[in-house]
């Protein structure tokens, strides 16, 4: 049966050098195969894509990301010899009772056997609430504030800790400036990050001078530009999410009393950076993924990326991690020698994969959350991100509720 506004993906060519290069899957014993009878299983995995609402400027590069791990996957029989992924992609809509809704007839109706999906917070719980009952894995491309935990789901990108703290570090051990102000979101995974900073800034000598929240949505800025001007501080640390960026740094660039201070935010990206254009050029970031990174594994990933997209390639942070948690689900069902939930779920934390972003690890004790490298860069003069630096690998923080 077909799911309302959802479209089936399946996988085409991806390249076998690329695989080679990009995918090293450790599956700790047994090769986890779903057995030598030469006959292919065709499974169904839900694909959750914020394709309307508030989430849709990101949708494009986390479809993208995403079937270029099924092209992989498939192509390279990595969840197992005789195991065949299909796509059902559905809208959430950025909305949670959306969520709920398509996420339910994924699992009754579509029958899948995971779910894949990059989702804002509220609507990841929306879904969860439809997925956890029939003990399905989910692997989800993207992060949370750290205090999120579901027994069932892996997180693909960063929490606060491994974002916020290796930011700070560069910003006031590498490049001195110790004032911040801080202006976030008023939403859970930015308010994550900002509690991390507030630990991890005085840690390092600095002072945090003023620390503001605006809602979600907020398109105008000139207060806290004022705020911002007259406070003077060394560095702006930005928290803002989603289109709300755009607004801010066009107006604090444009601003002459403002237009020269340093900034760093937790959320720019290179589509971001394009939308906001000059005023962007020179702000800090810190992700799990740069496309800047001039490592080997990233350039073939890039280059695939563009030779199945053309000039519409979105090689971000959005595309590297949704590609990540597919990758790690087929790893998983190999370890687990099939699609059987529980098995799945239990084989999670004994794989890992190599990829465009580097090893990926989710360890038995962090709760779901991968083991990740934080990629420092800045905004250049083409709207790209140019990598600074990369740290080592950094075990998540997480806080999950009691």
């Amino acid at each position: 049966m077909t799911v309302s506004k959802s479209r089936r993906w399946r996988a085409g060519a991806w390249g076998g050098v690329l695989l080679t290069a990009l995918v090293a899957a450790a599956c700790g014993g047994g090769s986890g195969s779903s057995g030598g009878t030469g006959q292919e299983t065709v499974v169904k995995v839900g694909l959750v894509v914020s394709l309307t609402g508030n989430g849709s400027s990101n949708a494009e590069p986390v479809i993208q990301g995403a079937n270029a791990a099924l092209d992989a996957i498939n192509s390279g029989h990595l969840a197992g010899s005789n195991i065949k992924i299909e796509f059902v992609q559905v809208d959430d809509a950025t909305d949670p009772k959306t969520a709920q809704q398509v996420c339910t007839q994924l699992v009754t109706q579509d029958q899948v056997v995971a779910i894949v999906g990059s989702e804002n917070t509220p609507s990841r719980a929306a879904c969860e609430t439809a997925v956890q009952p029939q003990g399905l894995p989910s692997f989800a491309g993207n992060g949370t504030g750290g205090n999120v935990c579901y027994s069932n789901m892996f997180f693909f990108g960063l929490a606060p800790n491994q974002q916020v703290a290796p930011l700070v570090d560069f910003l006031t051990k590498q490049q001195g400036l110790k004032k911040y102000y801080i202006l976030a979101s008023d939403y859970a995974p930015p308010k994550g990050s900002v509690a991390v900073a507030d630990k991890q800034v005085p840690a390092d000598g600095g002072t945090i001078i003023a620390e503001t929240y605006e809602p979600l949505n907020t398109t105008q800025f000139s207060s806290d530009v004022a705020k911002i001007a007259a406070a003077q501080p060394d560095v702006v640390l930005s928290g803002l999410v989603g289109n709300d960026q755009i607004p801010f740094h066009k107006q604090l660039g444009d601003d002459p009393r403002t237009k020269n201070l340093k900034v760093a935010s937790f959320q720019m990206n290179e589509a971001v950076a394009k939308a906001v254009g000059p005023e962007s050029v020179g702000i800090y970031v810190a992700d799990d993924y740069i496309t800047g990174d001039g490592s080997a594994a990233n350039k073939a990933w890039i280059a695939a990326l563009q030779k199945k997209y053309g000039a519409k390639a979105q090689p971000s942070f959005f595309a590297a991690e949704t590609y990540d948690a597919a990758m790690y689900m087929a790893a998983a069902m190999k370890k687990a020698g099939g699609t059987d939930a529980a098995k799945v779920i239990g084989a999670a934390t004994g794989v890992s994969i190599d990829t465009e972003r580097g090893h990926v690890v989710v360890k038995p004790s962090s709760h779901g959350y991968a083991t990740l490298a934080a990629h420092i860069g800045q905004v250049n003069k083409d709207f790209g991100i140019d990598q600074i630096s990369v740290t080592p690998p950094v075990d998540p923080v997480v806080q999950c509720p009691s």
